[in-house]
């Protein structure tokens, strides 16, 4: 049943003056334009984003927060832009309270443009008196006493949702902790789409729903070739799943098969699975059998929807008293005071506490408390099992079938699929893009619309009754009808997809 309408209808100073306190995050996207405009608007609108090398410098300074005023923090921008001939725009800086320190990341699009910033940079700043100068502004004199940092450049290994958050994983890549202004990808999101739409708990009255004519020509062949990442993934070798995501990773081919009768065979397997393969995965401890599942009990739904939207579900269920935090909220620019900061859950810990992994521990703890099935598997500091979309896909068939552990048939949904918009596809997708060209090492896509998405899609194919998706509020109860129907219904869409 619904929970609430009063709960679920929506998800709802210290003196700064010692010298000593200072640390300012300053990132800078490259990027040249005719390659921004040949992915937005050319042919290559659908090629796979990577996150980019960057380079990296700290310094301690003396001085003030309430010293780096506007005038101060834009002068500084612009010196750094102008010595690495890149536009002011691409440059973002915070400024922070914590131990003197001036972090610097210029995020640029080749490896080789990441060498010739770092020798740049370390022309500018080769001495304490050097680094003074080249950081001094019209209206700030800086002092700076020693170089923490030289100029070092960092490779990202990049691909698919690493670096963002998305899908149902964990990769650990390194993100930054400190407290930043702006989520630059979110923001511009806004702009097209009403996110607060999508966190309303009631039905979506009007506008366009996912159709089996637009998930079989467009959601699904964007997906395998945005995603295919994730996709590509067939032989991939136990222990080796972030790999994938490496510049120069192996090319493998989909993870359905490499034709059409290893394919055939997929299907086959997934349409009639035991669906015993973990799909909460913290550690290795449960990568033959989940700890997290085993604590459930019968009548635990499969849940779906918006990660933030399944946090606040299953914290509700269980009882907790604070909401989740939206990815409008201040905790996703790494702002531990925001009232509905994630906690590190007594029970599992949360990794190297970044935003990903208190994301992932507190979905896990709070859906299992929940008792509710949802698929998360991290990657951080876990080698046995790996995700990958064919897992994700025959995951939904399983929750669609009743077969996940202790299902008792039916799947709750954390967004009703009627807030999803497919005219919508095209803002996410840029959203994705957008954190890998500006923002990937602090915004991580906290949505995933576009993984829910494929998920509802599955769903539409596959139930004979889809229709009733469209009518649902948070949290009710939906039974999927399976038919041979709906099989072929299905491998039909992805071999069309695939061709």
């Amino acid at each position: 049943m619904p929970v609430s309408e009063s709960k679920m209808s929506d998800i709802g100073s210290t003196e700064r003056r010692k010298p000593s306190i200072i640390v300012i995050v300053m990132l800078i996207g490259l990027a040249l334009a005719s390659a921004i405009l040949a992915i937005y608007f050319g042919t290559k609108k659908h090629e796979q984003f990577s996150p980019a090398p960057y380079v990296e410098m700290e310094v301690i300074v003396d001085g003030t927060v309430e010293s780096f005023t506007d005038p101060v923090k834009a002068s500084m921008v612009e010196q750094v832009a102008t010595v690495l001939a890149i536009s002011s725009t691409a440059v973002g800086l915070t400024v922070e309270p914590a131990s003197v320190r001036l972090s610097f990341i210029v995020t640029l699009s080749s490896e080789e443009e990441a060498t010739a910033a770092a020798a740049i940079l370390s022309a500018a700043v080769s001495t304490e008196q050097s680094a003074s100068t080249f950081l001094s502004t019209p209206d700030l004199n800086v002092t700076v006493e020693s170089i923490a940092k030289a100029p070092t450049t960092v490779t990202v290994p990049g691909g698919g949702h690493v670096n963002v958050g998305g899908g149902h994983a964990n990769n650990g890549i390194r993100r930054l902790h400190a407290v930043v202004e702006r989520l630059p990808a979110l923001e511009e999101l806004a702009k097209t789409v009403d996110l607060d739409e999508l966190w309303k708990g009631t039905p979506r009255q009007g506008g366009n729903v996912l159709s089996r004519e637009t998930c079989a020509a467009n959601v699904l062949p964007q997906s395998l070739r945005l995603d295919r990442v994730d996709w590509n993934t067939f032989g991939e070798p136990m222990g080796e799943w972030l790999r994938r995501y490496d510049p120069d990773a192996i090319a493998r081919p989909n993870c359905l098969g490499r034709d059409a009768e290893e394919r055939a065979k997929w299907y086959e397997a997934a349409f009639h699975s035991s669906c015993d393969r973990p799909s909460m995965v913290w550690t290795d401890d449960d990568s033959n059998r989940s700890h997290f599942t085993d604590e459930m009990h019968n009548g635990a739904p499969a849940v779906l929807g918006l990660d933030p939207a399944i946090l606040d579900y299953c914290k509700t269920i269980a009882g907790d008293d604070v909401d989740a935090p939206l990815p409008s909220d201040d905790f996703w620019r790494h702002d531990s005071t925001s009232t509905r900061a994630l906690k590190c859950p007594e029970s599992i810990g949360c990794k190297d506490g970044g935003s990903v992994s208190l994301l992932e521990s507190n979905l896990l703890d709070a859906c299992t408390r929940a008792n509710r099935n949802i698929l998360r598997v991290s990657a951080l500091h876990q080698k046995k099992l790996a995700w990958d979309m064919c897992h994700n896909t025959e995951w939904v068939i399983c929750a669609a079938r009743g077969a996940l552990p202790h299902q008792g048939q039916t799947i709750q949904f954390a967004v009703p699929p009627s807030r999803i918009d497919p005219a919508d596809q095209d803002a996410y997708r840029t959203y994705r893009a957008n954190i890998l060209r500006w923002s990937a090492h602090y915004e991580i896509d906290t949505i995933s619309w576009t993984f829910y998405e494929v998920e509802l899609c599955i769903l539409t194919l596959l139930c004979d009754n889809h229709e009733q998706m469209w009518t649902l509020e948070r949290g009710q109860p939906f039974k999927c009808k399976v038919s041979d129907d709906g099989h072929e219904r299905l491998r039909q869409a992805f071999e069309s997809a695939l061709a």
